[in-house]
């Protein structure tokens, strides 16, 4: 029974299904209308592709200057939009917290980095939080320095005690503080 529900939730056989039955009630309503619905929606698509081809194979005569005043219009146009997503992308950056750029500080003896993401709901989260060595700045593994093998077993903070540090410093308006 479950693999049934997950059959009939397939998106794949919803597209399938309901292409069906919208053919079936076409033939229906004009089996009951005596109307042709489905030759007049293949008549209208029939008509449109015509159209459309029709547009695109007419030779028009233009003047030259016209040609080109058109082709200046066409880089004056893709300069300016050029221009407005620049300009949008600089207003981004600048409505970006401040915050968004400490990425790396000191807890204890060992240095941290993070990144942060955006939720939908537009407040950031602390993300992939690594420590790294305080000697060589390599990352850890297993609680050891590949580089220099150092060991930090009882210096290392878990991540919801990183975060809460880092959440602290931001709220109190210590970012450059080395700890």
């Amino acid at each position: 029974m479950n693999k049934f529900r997950r059959f009939l939730k397939n998106p794949w056989t919803i597209l399938i299904a309901g292409t069906a039955l919208a053919t079936l009630c076409g033939r229906w309503i004009d089996k009951l209308t005596g109307s042709n619905i489905l030759n007049s929606i293949l008549d209208i698509i029939k008509s449109i592709v015509i159209g459309v081809v029709k547009f695109f194979t007419n030779t028009y005569q233009s003047p030259l200057w016209f040609l080109i005043l058109l082709f200046l219009l066409g880089i004056f146009l893709t300069l300016i939009t050029i221009w407005i997503i620049v300009k949008l992308g600089e207003a981004k950056e600048k409505s970006l917290p401040k915050f968004l750029s400490f990425k790396e500080a000191r807890f204890g003896r060992l240095l941290y980095r993070w990144d942060y993401y955006e939720d939908y709901g537009g407040e950031y989260k602390v993300t992939d939080i690594r420590v790294l060595c305080p000697t060589c700045i390599c990352l850890l593994v297993n609680l050891e320095c590949p580089n220099c093998n150092n060991y930090y077993d009882q210096l290392i903070k878990n991540d919801s005690e990183v975060e809460a540090l880092i959440i602290h410093r931001i709220e109190s308006q210590k970012i450059n503080e080395r700890s």
